[in-house]
């Protein structure tokens, strides 16, 4: 559940450093930026993903 709410999520930094879009359809996230990756990495178990 945690997945699909999260794909509906889209944002960017102002100097474009990190950022996370979603893709409806193809069930899909697209993460940017070292920090942002590294804590999606950890708890990639607890989102399911």
């Amino acid at each position: 559940m945690l997945f699909r709410m999260i794909q509906k999520i889209s944002f960017v930094d102002k100097e474009w450093k990190y950022g996370l879009f979603g893709h409806p359809w193809k069930h899909e996230i697209v993460v940017m930026g070292e920090k942002l990756i590294e804590m999606f990495e950890k708890e990639k178990v607890s989102l399911g993903i």
